[in-house]
């Protein structure tokens, strides 16, 4: 039942109750009324009867006696009926009061009947009042989650996003201390406005171990350099790109760990590309761990690991394939 609902059957029962009361105590009074009137009248012709017979009992008595005699035998009626008369008025009074009192315990209980109906009717507002504050809080809580997630969305959607990829510019060559092999970064962004001061990096380990921690290095790097006021990079407009080429060294004591291992090794290349959002203030980052393996007529996609025993690959002969766990973007 709604809250309307329960309000107007409360008053209704309040009011039908208050009524009766009212009604109870009219026909309470009255017939207290009625009844102290009632006794009042036989008191009256108690008194009355009483007198009459106080004159037969003084004739019939105290006729035959002397003076003397007589004053007292009076007397003594007299004062008897005087006494009577005062017990007949004590107890119309006691009548009268015991009804008052029943009057009044009977008021009080009316009293009492429409105190606990006002306390159930004020209790019944204020958990029907609570239950409306509840939901009214429910609702808006709904309103603001709703119009922050909307505020989120408008967000995520008017701002810039950076994406990377990236390919083989050149062989991969070995020397004395390490190796080395050059890609190209290429940064797109594909948002609805310009990100500002975009600067990729990327650095190279020898095998997978320790790859997503490189990767971590360079994020905070990254957002080291913004904190510090270091502000490098281009701007990149909706739909533009700009492409970078890194020169990458492969430090020899990896390759000989890895090698060591595993009889060859697969380069992790981790890339991560920092800008500015123009609307908001706000740095944020886009990152991806390529790895370089090597192809064969068997594999052509690539996934064979290197040995540096056969020397130098030719660029056609190497591949960049994307690291599933390696990927995020602020």
């Amino acid at each position: 039942m709604r809250g309307s609902n329960w309000r107007r059957l409360d008053t209704t029962v309040i009011g039908l109750l208050g009524a009766f009361v009212l009604v109870s105590l009219f026909i309470l009074s009255w017939q207290l009324a009625r009844l102290d009137a009632s006794y009042s009248r036989q008191a009256e012709q108690s008194a009355a009867e009483y007198g009459d017979r106080t004159q037969d009992r003084i004739r019939s008595t105290c006729k035959e006696m002397e003076s003397i005699a007589f004053s007292k035998c009076v007397d003594e009626i007299v004062k008897a009926t005087e006494e009577f008369q005062t017990s007949q008025r004590d107890l119309a009074a006691q009548q009268s009061m015991a009804l008052w009192a029943c009057a009044m315990f009977w008021t009080s209980a009316a009293s009492l009947i429409v105190t606990a109906g006002g306390i159930v009717f004020v209790a019944r507002t204020f958990w029907i009042t609570q239950g409306q504050l509840d939901q009214q809080r429910d609702a808006n809580s709904i309103s603001i989650r709703s119009a922050i997630a909307a505020e989120k969305t408008l967000a995520a959607s008017e701002r810039p996003w950076i994406g990377i990829t990236a390919e083989i510019t050149s062989a991969l060559k070995f020397h004395e201390n390490n190796a080395t092999v050059s890609i190209n970064i290429i940064v797109k962004n594909t948002g609805k406005i310009p990100a500002l001061y975009v600067h990729p990096h990327a650095d190279t380990r020898a095998g997978m171990d320790g790859a997503l921690s490189l990767l971590d290095e360079i994020v905070k790097s990254g957002l080291n350099d913004r904190q510090m006021g270091i502000t490098l990079g281009e701007a990149i407009f909706p739909d533009e790109y700009t492409t970078r080429e890194h020169h990458l060294i492969i430090r020899n004591d990896e390759i000989e760990r890895a090698t060591k291992r595993d009889d060859g090794f697969a380069t992790s290349i981790p890339i991560c590309a920092t800008y500015l959002n123009p609307v908001d203030g706000m740095h944020y980052q886009t990152g991806i761990i390529y790895i370089l393996t090597k192809a064969s007529s068997e594999h052509p996609n690539g996934g064979l690991i290197v040995n540096p025993i056969d020397g130098d690959l030719r660029k056609d002969d190497l591949r960049l394939q994307k690291y599933i766990l390696g990927s995020f973007a602020t």
